[in-house]
């Protein structure tokens, strides 16, 4: 409630043996999605489930920096491409060389 009160949008939720156990993150993000549902969560275990805290609290901050800026943005291309008559499902390639659709971005 805190961070919703300070104007916090992104929230990473990191715990240190998240790894072997990613129980406890996913209730904590549940508890925080229950009291801020429009906050943008990420997990460390649910964007790199390794060994190696650094490695992993890294990735997930940086996701929870930037996930609301790339989700926006495609939200915004698949807009503008709806509006602009182009036709067909949007595909985007993701840092795994996979593609993902924009309900997955988000």
């Amino acid at each position: 409630k805190e961070l919703k009160k300070k104007g916090v949008d992104s929230i990473a939720i990191c715990f240190l043996f998240s790894y072997l156990n990613s129980e406890h993150e996913m209730r904590a993000a549940e508890i925080v999605k229950e009291e801020y549902p429009e906050a943008f969560i990420t997990t460390s275990a649910g964007v790199s489930p390794m060994f190696r805290e650094f490695e992993r609290f890294t990735t997930a901050l940086i996701n929870t920096y930037i996930g609301p800026k790339v989700a926006n943005y495609v939200d915004q291309l698949e807009s503008s491409l709806a509006n602009a008559g182009v036709g067909g499902d949007l595909h985007v390639m993701a840092s795994n060389g996979g593609a993902c659709t924009p309900l997955m971005v988000n």
